[in-house]
Protein backbone atom coordinates (compact mmCIF):
# COMPACT_ATOMS: atom_id res chain seq x y z
CA UNK A 1 0.00 0.00 0.00
CA UNK A 2 1.23 3.49 -0.75
CA UNK A 3 0.41 7.04 0.23
CA UNK A 4 1.12 10.36 -1.44
CA UNK A 5 1.16 13.67 0.43
CA UNK A 6 1.68 17.31 -0.52
CA UNK A 7 3.77 19.60 1.68
CA UNK A 8 3.35 23.32 2.33
CA UNK A 9 5.33 25.48 4.73
CA UNK A 10 3.56 28.57 6.06
CA UNK A 11 6.84 30.01 7.36
CA UNK A 12 8.74 30.21 4.05
CA UNK A 13 6.15 29.32 1.38
CA UNK A 14 7.94 26.16 0.18
CA UNK A 15 5.52 23.77 -1.56
CA UNK A 16 6.22 20.29 -2.82
CA UNK A 17 4.29 17.23 -3.86
CA UNK A 18 3.47 14.59 -4.29
CA UNK A 19 5.82 12.89 -1.83
CA UNK A 20 5.48 9.12 -2.22
CA UNK A 21 5.72 6.55 0.57
CA UNK A 22 5.07 2.83 0.23
CA UNK A 23 6.13 -0.54 1.51
CA UNK A 24 5.97 -3.96 -0.05
CA UNK A 25 7.45 -7.42 0.20
CA UNK A 26 10.53 -6.63 -1.89
CA UNK A 27 10.98 -2.86 -1.94
CA UNK A 28 9.88 0.21 0.00
CA UNK A 29 9.86 3.87 -0.95
CA UNK A 30 10.93 6.27 1.74
CA UNK A 31 10.96 10.08 1.78
CA UNK A 32 14.47 11.46 2.25
CA UNK A 33 15.57 15.06 2.72
CA UNK A 34 18.45 16.23 0.52
CA UNK A 35 20.82 18.62 2.30
CA UNK A 36 22.04 20.07 -1.02
CA UNK A 37 18.86 21.05 -2.88
CA UNK A 38 16.67 21.13 0.26
CA UNK A 39 13.91 19.04 -1.31
CA UNK A 40 12.26 15.82 -0.24
CA UNK A 41 12.88 12.96 -2.63
CA UNK A 42 11.24 9.52 -2.67
CA UNK A 43 13.94 6.83 -2.64
CA UNK A 44 13.23 3.20 -3.45
CA UNK A 45 14.99 0.84 -1.07
CA UNK A 46 15.16 -2.96 -1.24
CA UNK A 47 13.96 -4.34 2.08
CA UNK A 48 17.10 -6.43 2.44
CA UNK A 49 19.38 -3.38 2.06
CA UNK A 50 21.04 -1.63 4.96
CA UNK A 51 21.50 2.11 5.23
CA UNK A 52 19.48 4.68 3.36
CA UNK A 53 19.35 3.02 -0.06
CA UNK A 54 20.39 5.49 -2.75
CA UNK A 55 23.56 7.44 -2.13
CA UNK A 56 22.75 10.43 -4.31
CA UNK A 57 19.76 12.72 -4.72
CA UNK A 58 17.96 11.98 -8.01
CA UNK A 59 17.17 15.71 -8.41
CA UNK A 60 20.58 17.33 -7.83
CA UNK A 61 23.09 14.52 -7.25
CA UNK A 62 23.70 15.67 -3.66
CA UNK A 63 25.37 13.04 -1.48
CA UNK A 64 23.71 13.67 1.89
CA UNK A 65 20.23 12.14 2.12
CA UNK A 66 18.62 12.01 5.54
CA UNK A 67 15.38 10.28 6.58
CA UNK A 68 12.51 12.78 6.53
CA UNK A 69 9.75 12.75 9.11
CA UNK A 70 11.78 11.50 12.09
CA UNK A 71 12.99 14.04 14.62
CA UNK A 72 15.66 11.66 15.97
CA UNK A 73 13.61 10.73 19.03
CA UNK A 74 11.24 8.43 17.19
CA UNK A 75 8.46 11.02 17.06
CA UNK A 76 6.81 11.81 13.76
CA UNK A 77 7.63 15.24 12.39
CA UNK A 78 7.09 17.07 9.11
CA UNK A 79 9.93 19.61 8.92
CA UNK A 80 10.17 21.89 5.91
CA UNK A 81 13.27 20.87 3.95
CA UNK A 82 13.92 24.53 3.01
CA UNK A 83 13.75 26.28 6.41
CA UNK A 84 13.26 23.57 9.06
CA UNK A 85 9.93 24.91 10.37
CA UNK A 86 7.04 22.53 10.90
CA UNK A 87 5.25 22.13 7.57
CA UNK A 88 1.70 21.05 6.82
CA UNK A 89 1.08 17.88 4.87
CA UNK A 90 -2.17 17.12 3.07
CA UNK A 91 -3.35 13.79 1.72
CA UNK A 92 -2.89 13.51 -2.05
CA UNK A 93 -3.90 9.90 -2.64
CA UNK A 94 -3.27 6.23 -1.90
CA UNK A 95 -3.08 2.92 -3.74
CA UNK A 96 -2.91 -0.81 -3.00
Amino acid sequence: MGVAVNLRCAACGHEQGPILMFGGYVVSCEPMSCSSCRRIVSIEKPLSARGTGARACPDCGGAELLPWGDDGRGASATPCPACGSEAETTFAGHWD
